[in-house]
């Protein structure tokens, strides 16, 4: 979790792309076995950027991370819940970051 956080704050300048790939790299680490993709968000439409693979699961869990980035993972149930809530917290604070008012 320290890992990611420091990924997280040291891409903080990062194109969102490169971001991405850093994240899922620490995350492949963390979970070799889990299976996620990271999407753009058109709409309802959640299309593939990278990760895993390009097909989506109708049954994965999604977490969106901000209104154009989320995150379909096949196989949730390795990661406990919690520790879910707090992996997406922390990627959030990038895109969180990134809004300008």
């Amino acid at each position: 979790m320290n890992r990611l956080r420091a990924v997280v704050e040291e891409r903080q300048r990062d194109e969102d792309l490169d971001f991405i790939k850093a994240c899922h790299e620490v995350l492949a680490e963390l979970y070799p076995s889990l299976h996620l993709r990271w999407v753009r968000i058109y709409g309802k439409r959640w299309a593939y950027i990278y990760g895993n693979s390009g097909y989506l699961d109708q049954g994965s869990l999604r977490i969106q991370l901000s209104q154009d980035y989320g995150i379909c993972i096949d196989n949730a149930e390795l990661v406990a819940p919690l520790e879910l809530d707090q992996l997406a917290a922390i990627i959030k604070e990038h895109f969180n970051a990134k809004v300008v008012v």
